[in-house]
Formats: C-alpha cells, sequence, structure tokens
C-alpha cells in the first residue's frame, strides 16, 4: 500500500450557538404543559338553529348571514361576508331587533359572536320559540 496516506480526523461535538435561548424555550413549553388547562366549554350551553337573518358591517354594509347555533351571550352565524376577530356588527334577531355584537372568533365564513349586552332568559325564551317554530316574531322592536 505505498502511497497511501491516512489521515487522522476528530470529530467532535456541536453546540447550538445559542444554548441559553434554547435552554430558556424548552423550558417554556414544558412550563406551559404543566399549567392547568382553562375549562373551554362554554357557558351557556347554546341552542342549535338554523335561522336567516340579516348583518350590518360597518356604516353601511348589510349582508345575509344564517345563525347555526346560538345562545343569551352570543352565536354563531355563518355567512359569506368576511368578518374579522374584534369587528363589530349588528345582528338582526326576533323579538329583540338589532343586537350590537363583536366577533370573538372568524374561519371560512362561520364565526362567533359575543352580544355587547346578554339578553334576558325571558326574552331568550321568546326569541327562541319564534326562531324554532320559523315565524319572524319582530314584536319588540
Amino acid at each position: 500500500m505505498e502511497g497511501l496516506m491516512l489521515i487522522h480526523t476528530s470529530v467532535r461535538k456541536l453546540r447550538p450557538v445559542f444554548p441559553e435561548r434554547r435552554e430558556d424555550a424548552m423550558s417554556e413549553k414544558m412550563a406551559d404543559a404543566r399549567r392547568p388547562k382553562p375549562d373551554i366549554a362554554r357557558t351557556p350551553e347554546r341552542d342549535e338553529c338554523d335561522f336567516a337573518t340579516i348583518l350590518s358591517h360597518g356604516s353601511t354594509l348589510r349582508a345575509d348571514g344564517l345563525i347555526v347555533d346560538i345562545s343569551p351571550m352570543g352565536c354563531c352565524i355563518r355567512s359569506s361576508h368576511e368578518v374579522n376577530k374584534y369587528d363589530r356588527v349588528r345582528i338582526l334577531l326576533p323579538v329583540i331587533g338589532d343586537s350590537k355584537a363583536t366577533v370573538a372568533w372568524a374561519l371560512r365564513g362561520v364565526f362567533g359572536c359575543a352580544f355587547e349586552t346578554p339578553i334576558d332568559q325571558a326574552t331568550y325564551s321568546r326569541m327562541l320559540a319564534a326562531i324554532k317554530t320559523g315565524r319572524d316574531d319582530w314584536s319588540n322592536r
């Protein structure tokens, strides 16, 4: 084996350039995993429905929407109209009329709203009865 020369190379273990940042990030993730998760159950429960409504968004825009569930605190609406989280809208509801709400979340044509003023139980019962029977009861406007 003439002319063959062995070259010894050493292998060194590479360290991250900023190990303290990596360790901080890992300890934050572990701390998040240990934190108790909030109860994500909705309070109060929502009533499923299928009620066509009109939304007002901005100063002049009016759009069609379909309320798919509702509670005294808010509702979920399906609409082709684009809204963003924290947008303020008005929703036309039977018995109540225009109800002001804030968009809590929005995802591809479906969004959830929190009413600015929760609906009292007696009014909510009347409104829900009008929605479920399909009767457009706008008597309280």
